[in-house]
């Protein structure tokens, strides 16, 4: 998770994705509104810039709202 403010990129733990968005365990990382997301390893690729829209401590709910992310 890279976040779109410059911050450093932190890890996350992604539960859960469909083709519109993502389910995150945060574990303490604080997620902000708007990040890039990079997967790695194999299966459907869902990199691309996200959006928040619920927060329920430690998980976090964000759509995709961009294309490709930027390598980091």
């Amino acid at each position: 998770m890279v976040p779109v403010d410059g911050s450093p990129p932190g890890y996350c733990l992604v539960i859960d994705f469909s083709e519109g968005g993502v389910r995150i365990n945060s574990n303490g990382l604080k997620i902000p509104d708007e990040f890039m997301l990079r997967f790695s390893g194999y299966g459907p690729q869902k990199d691309g810039k996200y959006q928040v829209v619920w927060r329920n401590d430690p998980f976090v709910g964000a759509k995709l709202v961009g294309g490709p992310s930027p390598t980091v």
